[in-house]
């Protein structure tokens, strides 16, 4: 019996821009996957002290993060719930929680693009740290809260 069911027509439609942000929107996996692309050899220096990662390779790295992510808190809420919930409906409740993230959705395109060191250093740095520290902590303590969530939508 599914008591957290849902159909495709039932989604709102920001649960799509939420899943973006979920994807892409943590400063902390951003800055992590910068660091594995160019520590693999996948950027190229575009000029004196400036790099840029392969977008592709940058892209897929975020998303097996995501994924990992999406399976560790699938496996512990459906322990908790068992097998009430959909995989949609979990899905949509997993991408609600990252909502706040969309404010730090600008460190993908800051990390993304062309980077210099010294703007690295005194700009990028400083932006992701405090984003880290505000919205990545909201998000972490939304998603310990996501049971009371869950179910409040019984």
């Amino acid at each position: 019996m599914h008591v957290f069911d849902k159909k495709l027509s039932e989604v709102k439609p920001w649960a799509i821009l939420w899943l973006l942000a979920a994807v892409f929107g943590n400063p902390v996996y951003n800055v992590l996957a910068y660091m594995i692309c160019d520590g693999l050899g996948y950027s190229a220096e575009v000029s004196t002290n400036v790099t840029q990662v392969s977008t592709g390779l940058y892209i897929v790295i975020l998303l097996m993060i995501f994924g990992v992510r999406y399976v560790v808190y699938r496996i512990v809420y459906v322990v908790r719930f068992k097998e009430q919930m959909t995989t949609l409906f979990f899905i949509e409740a997993f991408a609600e929680r990252h909502k706040f993230q969309l404010i730090s959705l600008v460190t993908f395109f800051m990390w993304m693009g062309e980077v210099e060191g010294n703007v690295a250093g005194f700009f990028y740095f400083p932006i992701t740290l405090g984003l880290t520290l505000t919205v990545t902590t909201v998000t972490i303590n939304r998603l310990f809260r996501m049971s009371k969530y869950l179910a409040k939508n019984i």
